[in-house]
């Protein structure tokens, strides 16, 4: 997939895709999504099956976009805020 300095996500279809081939060869290993991860897309994403975790990168540096990101990623997760 992209470079995480992209600052253009890849379509949740392509990242479904690469770690669905991923989990191919290594089954057992986690998969931690991040190219370009923010509070708009990160439900998104964490939502794909396989993926165990999301890395935010610059949407980390601003508080409030990285609760919103959190608090997203719980949701789409089924966990308590």
């Amino acid at each position: 997939v992209d470079p995480l300095s992209s600052r253009f996500p890849e379509s949740v279809e392509k990242v479904e895709e690469y770690v669905h081939f991923i989990k191919e060869y290594y089954p057992g290993y986690p998969i931690v999504y991040g190219g370009s991860i923010d509070q708009k897309n990160g439900r998104d994403y964490s939502a794909i099956d396989g993926v165990d975790g999301v890395f935010a990168g610059t949407a980390s540096l601003d508080p409030g976009q990285f609760a919103q990101l959190c608090q997203n990623v719980c949701e789409a997760e089924g966990k308590e805020k």
